[in-house]
């Protein structure tokens, strides 16, 4: 039986793939892990660090579709929409289970939700050579301001949580670059906490007729993590994953094993 899922729910699993090589799979194991179409863009990628996040990518997809749906897996794989946002159809028809996935510097990382959009981004807080730079490509005039004023130890902490959320907000979306991460300012909730509600006017009203809920979190050291749905008063459940030496993926228990909630 899959595991359930409450409409009101979202999981979060993380999965660290620092120091595992993607070539110990056989050829005949890539063959059924990935589509054809996945075959092909998988062939596209050169530096093999994102080789190695594509196929732990799949992995965990896999898994999580074994997990929570009673789907075949071998005939289930994810198709992106009009707006490019991944939906899973088993024998082309889509399933219930809403996901997002993405992954950074040695980690995969994927949300699931039922019935409802969930979006999420996960960046590794690496220093960056060029943050300034990049600061300008992500932040709206206000937070640029905003952004000038804070002490320098509180700058990339500050640019990583916008990051996040706009990177969150524009998947959940499935809209892509149609939507510049300018256009989008979260400058008034930086003092807020972990946890806001938005309304459709705060957002941008060409963008969505619902309020959305934001969560900002650090789950674990070293990153980010932006989470953006219109579920209404969601708990978040945080998993731990690990890659098992037989290219398996394992839960793991966390430590702070607390949900979070969004607001209500």
């Amino acid at each position: 039986m899959p595991s359930p899922l409450e409409n009101d729910h979202i999981d979060i699993w993380l999965l660290p793939i620092e120091g595992w090589n993607f070539t110990n799979l056989e050829g005949r194991q890539l063959n059924q892990l990935l589509s054809e179409k996945e075959q092909c863009r998988f062939q596209r990628f050169r530096p093999p660090r994102k080789k190695t996040e594509f196929i732990a990518s799949r992995l965990l997809l896999r898994h999580l579709l074994s997990t929570y749906t009673e789907c075949d897996v071998l005939n289930t794989e994810a198709v992106p929409d009009g707006m490019g946002r991944p939906f899973w159809f088993e024998n082309n028809r889509a399933t219930d289970l809403f996901f997002s996935l993405s992954h950074t510097k040695n980690m995969v990382c994927c949300a699931l939700s039922r019935h409802q959009e969930i979006g999420c981004d996960i960046e590794s807080l690496q220093p960056r050579k060029y943050l300034q730079e990049l600061a300008e490509r992500v932040f709206s005039e206000q937070e640029h301001n905003y952004y000038q004023q804070l002490p320098l130890q509180s700058q990339s902490e500050f640019f990583y949580r916008s990051w996040t959320l706009k990177e969150a907000f524009i998947k959940a979306l499935g809209q892509g670059l149609r939507i510049p991460l300018t256009s989008l300012s979260f400058t008034y909730m930086a003092h807020l906490g972990k946890t806001f509600v938005v309304s459709p006017k705060q957002l941008g009203s060409n963008w969505t007729s619902r309020p959305y809920f934001f969560q900002s979190c650090q789950p674990t050291p070293g990153y980010s993590l932006g989470i953006a749905t219109p579920i209404k008063a969601a708990s978040i459940n945080i998993i731990d994953a690990q890659l098992t030496t037989g290219n398996s993926i394992r839960a793991m228990k966390r430590a702070d094993s607390q949900s979070h909630n969004l607001p209500s």
